[in-house]
């Protein structure tokens, strides 16, 4: 997961994420959206995240 984190922050492209579940995949798309955020702290809203949930 870290070369998709490095690949969206340092290199600025974009990447799918597809792997089994408690592998990482959520802070694959929280931590570059946090690193675009506090950089660019006047940016406004610039992030909509819709979370699915199972729900029993």
């Amino acid at each position: 997961m870290a070369l998709a984190i490095k690949t969206v922050v340092e290199d600025n492209q974009n990447i799918v994420v597809a792997t089994g579940t408690g592998s990482g995949k959520t802070e694959c798309f929280l931590i570059p959206m946090m690193d675009y955020l506090l950089k660019n702290p006047h940016a406004g809203v610039q992030a909509l995240i819709l979370y699915p949930m199972n729900l029993v």
